[in-house]
Formats: C-alpha cells, structure tokens, sequence
C-alpha cells in the first residue's frame, strides 16, 4: 500500500543480524490551524517584529497530539526547542495562542526576539497531528535536549521500536506559507 492514509495503522517488521524489531504508528486525523493573525510582540514597541497568534479548533473527546516547524525565507523548515503538544489544556475547544518561530541550536537570537517572525519576510508553518507514542518520543527527547548540562539528569527516550530504539512515527500534516506584514 503505497499511499499513507489518515486514521489507518501501520506496521514495521525488520530482520537484521539475528534480530526482530516490530513497531506500530497510527496516522492520526489532521486537525488544522484554523487562524493566522499577526500582533505586536509583548513587551517594549518593535518595528521589525512581529508575533503569530494562531487558532485550532480541538475535537472533543479525541486526545490529539501535535509537532510543528517553522522557516522564515527560504531556510529549511526546523522544529521548536519543545517541538510537540497534547490538547489536555484545550480538548474540546476554540483555542487560540502564540506560534513561536523555531529558531537553531546555537543560533543568532536573544531574549527580545526569541520566537518572533522578522517584518516583511516569508514564515512557512508545517503542523502535524501524531500518534501518543510519537507525542512520547519527541516529548522526551526535546526535554533531554533542552536540559543538558553536566549536573543533569539521566532521560530515557520513550521508543515505540520492540527490540530496538527510536520513533516508527506517521504524520498528518499540513503546510501553509504567510507573509510577515509590514508594521
């Protein structure tokens, strides 16, 4: 079956060096972003920035699970510091809350313009609906890499992989492209 299909499961089955390894992904429902609006940022006035509000309309009585990327130009689309979500805070509901643009590990940002879209440039957003044992994985991995540091603690990855490590994860994705207006 060469088309990956929404609210179907798929299967893994790999047999290298003596072992079997066996996973198991679920292609949620896409539940969209569903408004795009472009505010002042919090705090002192700012010509050049700008913060994304977005909207999702969560379906009640389904626990969803979500993961997005950004890009700003034409630069690759990467995921957030903490890049995944559940609904726990907005099952059900209208919600609408800040978008932040990704930004690189080791990149060139501060504290006033962390999250914040550049005026008059391009913003591409990719939001994805994933299953509960993707959510897991990239829940705890974004966590151990976000609180690194020689006085850290041990974090065990969550894995969905029997016999092995790693994520078997299908995505429901969606993309759109906005322009950053001018202020």
């Amino acid at each position: 079956h060469s088309t990956k299909e929404q609210g179907r499961t798929y299967a893994l089955k790999v047999l290298a060096e003596g072992k079997t390894l066996t996973a198991v992904t679920t292609i949620p429902l896409y539940v969209p972003l569903t408004d795009y609006k472009w505010e002042e940022p919090p705090g002192t006035p700012n010509d050049t920035l700008a913060r994304l509000m977005v909207t999702i309309n969560d379906p009640a009585e389904v626990h969803n699970y979500y993961r997005y990327f950004t890009s700003s130009d034409d630069e690759p689309l990467i995921p957030p510091f903490n890049s995944v979500t559940d609904d726990v805070l907005f099952d059900g509901k209208t919600f609408e809350f800040p978008l932040q643009k990704a930004e690189r590990r080791g990149g060139d940002f501060t504290p006033e313009n962390f999250g914040l879209f550049k005026r008059e440039t391009k913003a591409i957003i990719k939001w994805c609906a994933i299953d509960k044992a993707h959510f897991d994985f990239w829940n705890t991995r974004d966590f151990a890499a976000n609180s690194g540091g020689p006085f850290s603690t041990y974090t065990r990855i969550s894995t969905n992989i029997q016999g092995g490590l790693g994520i078997w994860g299908g995505y429901a994705v969606g993309s759109d492209t906005l322009y950053v207006p001018p202020k």
